[in-house]
C-alpha cells in the first residue's frame, strides 16, 4: 500500500511538473506548429492542463487522507483517456508528417512524457482508492472495516470519456467559423479537423485528410469508449 502510494505521488508530481513545463515551452517558443498564446487553442495543451489539475487534486486528497469520491475517480478516468488521445494522435497521426521538429523537448513533454506518466498513475492510483477510502472512513469513525475495498469505477463510467473530444469538436468548429488563427496559416487545429478540406464532413479524398471530419470523430469516439472500458477493466485487476 505505502509503495503504491509513494509511486502515485511521484507520478503525479511528474505529470504536474512536465505538463506545466511543456505548456510553458509551447506558449513561449513560437514555431511553425504552435505560436505563443495560440497554443492554448490546441487539445494538446488543454488536455495537459486538465490532467495537471486532476493530479493536483489527487495529491491534495492523498496528503489530507481524504475520501476519493466516485466523481473524482470518473474525472481521473476521463482526463487520463483524454491525455491518452493526445499522445496517440500525435505519435501516430501528426508526428509522422511533422518532420524532425516533431520530437523536440516541448513536444515530447506534452505528447509522450505526460501521457505515459498519467496512464501509469491511473492504474497505480485506482488500485489504492478503495483502501484509501476505507482508511479515511475508519479514522473518522474509529472503527476498522474488514470488508474488501470496493473499486470505484465500472464499465458504464467509460461513456463519460467522450465529453472532452465532443467539447473540443464544438470549440474547434467555432474557431473555424470565427476564423481563429490556430497557427499562422490555418483556422483549424489539426488536419483531420479541417471542415474546408476536399473531404468536408463525410466525404473522402486522395490526399490529406483522406476522409471527412465526422469520420475521424466517429472513429475516435468509438476508440475512446473502448479505451475507457479497457482502463476500468485493467484497473480492477491491478
Amino acid at each position: 500500500m505505502k509503495l503504491r502510494l509513494y509511486t502515485s505521488v511521484a507520478l503525479k508530481l511528474c505529470v504536474v511538473i512536465c505538463s506545466l513545463w511543456g505548456v510553458w515551452l509551447n506558449i513561449c517558443t513560437p514555431d511553425k506548429i504552435f505560436g505563443n498564446p495560440s497554443a492554448m487553442l490546441y487539445f494538446t495543451i488543454q488536455s495537459n492542463l486538465w490532467i495537471c489539475i486532476a493530479c493536483l487534486v489527487g495529491l491534495v486528497t492523498m496528503v489530507r487522507r481524504s475520501v476519493v469520491s466516485h466523481t473524482m475517480a470518473v474525472l481521473k478516468l476521463v482526463f487520463t483517456v483524454a491525455i491518452t488521445l493526445t499522445g496517440m494522435v500525435y505519435c501516430f497521426l501528426l508526428a509522422p508528417v511533422g518532420g524532425p521538429e516533431a520530437w523536440a523537448l516541448k513536444s515530447n513533454l506534452v505528447h509522450v512524457v505526460v501521457p505515459v506518466a498519467s496512464v501509469i498513475d491511473f492504474f497505480v492510483a485506482s488500485s489504492i482508492w478503495g483502501t484509501m477510502n476505507q482508511s479515511a472512513r475508519s479514522a473518522e469513525s474509529g472503527r476498522f472495516s474488514i470488508r474488501k475495498p470496493r473499486y470505484l469505477l465500472d464499465g458504464r463510467d467509460s461513456w463519460w470519456v467522450i465529453l472532452p473530444p465532443l467539447y473540443y469538436l464544438g470549440f474547434a468548429s467555432i474557431g473555424y467559423v470565427c476564423d481563429w488563427h490556430f497557427s499562422s496559416s490555418t483556422n483549424y487545429p489539426y488536419f483531420f479537423m479541417n471542415w474546408g478540406s476536399p473531404a468536408g464532413a463525410f466525404g473522402f479524398c486522395d490526399g490529406l485528410p483522406y476522409m471527412g471530419v465526422m469520420w475521424y470523430v466517429l472513429a475516435l469516439l468509438i476508440f475512446l469508449v473502448l479505451v475507457g472500458r479497457l482502463y476500468v477493466w485493467l484497473g480492477k485487476r491491478c
